[in-house]
């Protein structure tokens, strides 16, 4: 194993746990941290594919950039694209109007749950059902 598979063997166990703490996050009514670890486990899953593939990583928070760097399938653009608001909106009470643990309901947490579940699904689904 390369140290490039390793460091992303790596980002892709967390990127599993923070889907698996994003949905655990429901049952507490988390929902701001349930989006915040929604992002939070596409990203290293993209870094964890990224690095596996024998790059390196690139320092960033951006999922569609990620995306284009792996040439992920059309079909879940959109949904990185989605998620990338709430890496700031859902940690930040000063990035919006409305201070996060108010503005993310059920509904929204459940969206980028599924989101998340869906781009997990794609690109590594032996991950997507921990």
């Amino acid at each position: 194993m390369t140290d490039y598979e390793e460091i992303g063997d790596r980002w892709i166990k967390q990127a599993v746990h923070d889907l698996q703490i994003a949905e655990k996050n429901l049952s507490i009514a988390g929902f701001d941290s349930a989006a915040f670890y929604s992002h939070q486990s596409v990203e290293k899953l993209l870094k964890g594919l990224i690095s596996v593939s024998g790059r390196s990583i690139p320092r960033t928070h951006d999922l569609e950039r990620l995306g284009v760097l792996l040439e992920c399938p059309d079909e879940i653009i959109p949904d990185l694209i989605d998620l990338m608001g709430d890496y700031q909106t859902s940690r930040y009470p000063d990035m919006s109007e409305v201070i996060p643990c108010e503005y993310y309901t059920e509904a929204i947490a459940r969206d980028r749950i599924r989101k998340a579940q869906k781009i997990f699904a794609v690109l590594y689904p032996e991950g997507s059902n921990p």
